[in-house]
């Protein structure tokens, strides 16, 4: 199985395009998700090159049977698990126009609640999801905090994000998450006022 997943995924890195046969056969992934098998990260990149290859022929078909099944399995996985469905999320939203989004919410509650992991790439790729949200649609963005129902919550994501920042590794992510901190502070100034 596992090199036949890995030919598959050599495949999608090489495909110069997407072929109907490409997008048909990922509906094999379904039972490979919820088996949480050896194989499970192999079968996250392969979602994620699968996106990234043909990003409206697999929203558009398979975007909520996706979020649903990647959240199912979010809270049974740990490390680098966690980051390859979190960059799956990041993959939907960086090459998806915001109106053709999944419904993402249920996803983003359990993947948020990650911001206090002790594993730092769990945290960095979460709040790279965030800049992404922040300067792609703040309103989204406002209108999911909401949704948690948490009191104080941008108080406790800005802390998280001032204090995990320098875990960007990449200059870019560091740039992005500086765009759009600002974005947050000129709509909620008081935030960095009680933060120094």
């Amino acid at each position: 199985l596992e090199d036949g997943l890995m030919l598959w995924l050599m495949v999608l890195e090489h495909a110069p395009a997407s072929t109907p046969s490409l997008v048909l056969m990922f509906e094999w992934l379904y039972p490979l998700i919820q088996l949480g098998s050896a194989s499970l990260k192999t079968t996250l990149l392969i979602i994620e090159c699968t996106i990234l290859l043909d990003p409206p022929a697999i929203i558009s078909r398979y975007g909520s049977g996706l979020v649903a099944a990647c959240t199912s399995l979010y809270p049974d996985v740990v490390g680098d698990a966690k980051v390859l469905i979190t960059n799956i999320i990041l993959a939907i939203i960086k090459t998806t126009p915001r109106e053709q989004w999944p419904d993402l919410t249920p996803l983003l509650h359990v993947t948020f609640k990650d911001l206090h992991s002790h594993y730092s790439k769990v945290v960095t790729v979460n709040l790279n999801v965030m800049c992404y949200l922040v300067l792609l649609d703040i309103n989204y963005f406002n209108n999911l905090l909401q949704s948690f129902n948490i009191n104080n919550i941008m108080d406790d994501i800005f802390k998280v994000w001032l204090s995990q920042s320098d875990h960007f590794y990449q200059i870019e992510q560091y740039k992005l998450s500086l765009i759009a901190l600002l974005k947050i502070v000129t709509q909620q100034p008081t935030l960095a006022q009680k933060q120094f």
